[in-house]
Formats: C-alpha cells, structure tokens, sequence
C-alpha cells in the first residue's frame, strides 16, 4: 500500500495481501503506473463465487477504464 500511496493512488487494505481500488482516476492511475501481468487471474471470492473469479486482471482493468 505505501507504493500505492506514493503513486498517489488511493487504496485501502482488505485482509492480507489484499488491495481494493475505489474510484475511477485511481483506475486510470493505477493502469498507466502499475499494471497487471498478462496471465493473472481474479482469485475465487472470500463467500460464495465471484462472476470475475477465472478473468485476466489486465482484460478487466482494461475495461474498468473505457468504461
């Protein structure tokens, strides 16, 4: 999260080892310093089954930011 912080992104801290994004600029920001990998996927949901568990991060966040 400090990286996050000094990229001027704003998060907030969901557990362990997981980051939530909120808002539309931190997208934009997020997608243009940061990124995703090709090849990793959306985990499975901490209650019941997620629609995105399985989908490349990279496609979504592309998606999130046209949208």
């Amino acid at each position: 999260m400090q990286m996050h912080r000094l990229l001027g992104i704003v998060t907030r801290e969901e557990g362990n080892h997981f980051i939530t994004i909120g808002g539309a600029e931190n997208f934009v920001k997020f997608q243009k310093r940061i990124g995703f990998t090709r090849g990793v996927h959306v985990g499975l949901a901490k209650y019941g089954r997620s629609i995105w568990a399985g989908c490349e991060k990279a496609a979504l966040l592309n998606l999130m930011v046209k949208s």
